[in-house]
């Protein structure tokens, strides 16, 4: 006959290891999400101030996750604004950025996510970044606006940030 001590941690650990099985699956999923919302984003490349598809795509995203994203008036670019919990009137808000221009360099990789738009590429990292904030709501507290920036920063027709 085992004691009641152990009976009971041997329960907690069944307890827990199926637990860490479900958070193991669902870290595999949105590991392979993650890989597909880059691999979209890398093989459709748009330029700077081309940005429509990759702002729709996003939009997508966005509206996957329960959220309602706003598209720029000129079609390229968006917003999307979220709480999570309950925040006060002195609840800061928190901007992430991510760019979502390509670079007009061709893609010489023989992958299967190698850009479809030929003499486009991202080769920056703002695929990777989009991904990121794309499923940012997964792991965030607070209040939050995620903006798709479309210019480059080195262009004069950047537009500010919004403020609440």
């Amino acid at each position: 006959m085992k004691p009641a001590a152990l009976e009971t941690d041997l329960n907690y650990l069944d307890e827990i290891s199926g637990w860490l099985r479900e958070y193991d699956h669902s870290l595999t999923r949105l590991t392979t999400r993650l890989i597909e919302i880059r691999r979209h984003l890398h093989s459709h490349p748009e330029p700077s101030g081309e940005e429509v598809e990759t702002t729709n795509y996003i939009a997508e995203l966005f509206r996957e996750l329960g959220l309602k994203p706003v598209i720029k008036q000129d079609k390229i670019g968006l917003t999307v604004d979220f709480d999570l919990g309950v925040p006060t009137s002195n609840t800061p808000l928190v901007a992430i950025r991510a760019d979502i221009d390509a670079l007009r360099i061709p893609d010489e990789k023989k992958v299967s996510y190698s850009s479809q738009n030929p003499g486009v590429m991202h080769a920056c990292g703002h695929d990777a970044h989009t991904t990121i904030v794309s499923r940012h709501r997964v792991g965030c507290i607070g209040d939050s606006r995620l903006c798709g920036r479309i210019q480059r920063s080195s262009s004069s027709n950047s537009a500010p940030l919004s403020t609440r």
